[in-house]
């Protein structure tokens, strides 16, 4: 992200409750060429095949405060998956500023972490919109391993771009082929299990492994859908659908059926969309996973 420097933060305008219902911003960007992506859905996480170095990208989630002095408590460190979340920061970080389209403020955080004595460099950028804020999280086992990584980093940076959807729940359409009689076939909770990228958290963020974690997907009667990792908790029955669409929208989407196939269409910087055959004998096969009706 360019040298090291000290951040001249620019003025910003609180945006008001009423502005951030109107819509949410979205982040688009070219994934990193040649690196591998992780079933893992959020954060989206991709890892170099030459190198131990990663990028996780976080998408955009409310404030709540001001953006300025919660980097400054904690680097949004709360803000990271625990598996990626640094341990021992060995230096005062350094702050650049830049610019994203779109984007009202754009915050980047070098730093490094002292593990065992080796120096994980890491960079996060904080791309701030319409109250929200989205984070693209890099880091590297090592300074050589930052340097290979460096280039493809860069070029995925020079793609980000934030674009704004509604921020209602006909932020998700609702198509009719999935309502009635065929919605109510498929609502449920469907558990399977899947391949997931586990930090270990002893040695830090670019170190770990690949595990197989529960994950589940969650459908209604009215055609919405959600996926998640591990264990649910709370009434699903009431799942808040429409907040989901705007707080996870990687995860949030819509399905229908259409000649015996079920098409879900999942949103988020990199829309999907996924056709499958309509579960039978309670059993759904999605992308090479069998997930079972609870």
């Amino acid at each position: 992200m360019g040298p090291r420097a000290r951040l001249l933060v620019p003025a910003l305008l609180t945006p008001t409750l009423a502005m951030a219902q109107q819509v949410v911003p979205v982040l688009r960007y070219d994934p990193p060429a040649n690196w591998y992506r992780s079933a893992t859905v959020n954060p989206a996480q991709y890892s170099s095949n030459e190198v131990n170095a990663g990028i996780q990208v976080y998408p955009f989630r409310p404030i709540p405060g001001d953006i300025e002095q919660l980097m400054q408590h904690d680097l949004l460190r709360s803000w990271i998956d625990p598996q990626f979340q640094e341990s021992n920061v060995f230096a005062p970080p350094a702050w650049t500023w830049g610019t994203v389209p779109g984007a009202e403020a754009v915050y980047s955080i070098h730093f490094g972490e002292d593990i065992a004595g080796v120096i994980h460099e890491h960079v996060r950028v904080v791309i701030v919109a319409r109250g929200s804020a989205a984070i693209v999280d890099a880091s590297a086992g090592a300074p050589a391993s930052w340097q290979r990584a460096a280039p493809a980093m860069e070029a995925m940076y020079r793609t980000l771009r934030v674009e704004t959807a509604a921020a209602t729940p006909e932020a998700v359409p609702v198509p009719p082929a999935a309502t009635g009689k065929a919605g109510k076939d498929i609502a449920e909770l469907y558990r399977g299990s899947r391949m997931r990228y586990m930090v270990d958290l002893q040695r830090g963020s670019a170190y770990g492994k690949t595990a197989a974690a529960q994950h589940f997907y969650l459908f209604s009667a009215d055609g919405r859908v959600y996926r998640f990792y591990d264990v649910p908790s709370g009434d699903l029955a009431q799942f808040d659908f429409a907040r989901a669409a705007i707080e996870d929208p990687e995860n949030t989407g819509s399905y229908r059926v259409d000649r015996g196939r079920l098409v879900i269409s999942m949103r988020g910087p990199q829309p999907e969309i996924l056709t499958v055959p309509v579960p039978r004998a309670n059993r759904l096969e999605i992308e090479g996973v069998v997930y079972l009706r609870e």
